[in-house]
């Protein structure tokens, strides 16, 4: 996982949400053995020192890949005990190195820490995703003000594939136009020089082409 120099860093969500943990453990002074108690305490006893050790470090295989992810439910529980919010424990995390990404899927990497945090909060769509889509769901679940604001960048997207698409009307009525007046050159081009071929005078060639284009 880990890489050296200046080579960007590629991470699981796992991955992500282990480094935040371990940050945010330090952060409250607690070693894996306090947390484990706090999660007892509050009512979580199988989240104990060695199923803790085994998130943070993934229990790796030799060629360096987790083998123990973390749950929605293990995620929600710690965020809980840890008195943080889920999403502190998703974003990107600090100090590990240049420029470090999360896969979120196997086409999708996310460098950007706002982007990231904006997508998980409802707030923004990820690039090359349905924006309409991503906003109608999110407006469905969001609180005020946010939905006021989603509501906004709802609006914005529906106006601006609308425009996308007029304007691709446009262009392809324009193609269309342009394609049927270069086909009726062609055919006055091979009406006159028929004409010419058969005999006509230059006066009567012109009279054809005006006849031609008044039509």
């Amino acid at each position: 996982m880990a890489t050296s120099g200046s080579a960007q860093q590629e991470l699981s969500v796992s991955d992500v949400v282990a480094i935040r943990l371990k940050e945010a453990r330090g952060r409250r002074g607690w070693t894996a053995e306090q947390l484990a108690e706090q999660c007892a305490n509050r009512g979580a006893p199988k989240i104990t020192t060695s199923v803790i050790n085994n998130m943070e470090s993934g229990r790796r295989d030799r060629e360096g890949r987790r083998r123990r992810d973390l749950t929605v439910d293990e995620v929600m529980t710690l965020a809980f005990v840890l008195d943080v919010a889920p999403i502190h424990l998703m974003g990107l995390p600090e100090d590990q190195g240049q420029g470090p990404t999360v896969r979120i899927a196997a086409a999708c990497l996310v460098s950007d820490q706002e982007d990231l945090l904006l997508w998980i909060r409802g707030d923004k769509p990820l690039p090359d995703t349905n924006s309409r889509l991503y906003y109608a769901s999110a407006l469905q679940q969001l609180p005020e003000p946010d939905s006021k604001r989603t509501a906004a960048d709802f609006a914005r997207t529906v106006l601006q594939d609308r425009a996308k698409e007029l304007l691709e009307g446009f262009n392809q009525q324009t193609a269309a136009l342009a394609a049927n007046a270069s086909a009726q050159m062609q055919q006055l081009v091979g009406e006159a020089e028929k004409a010419l071929a058969e005999g006509a005078s230059p006066e009567d060639v012109l009279s054809l082409l005006r006849k031609a284009t008044e039509g």
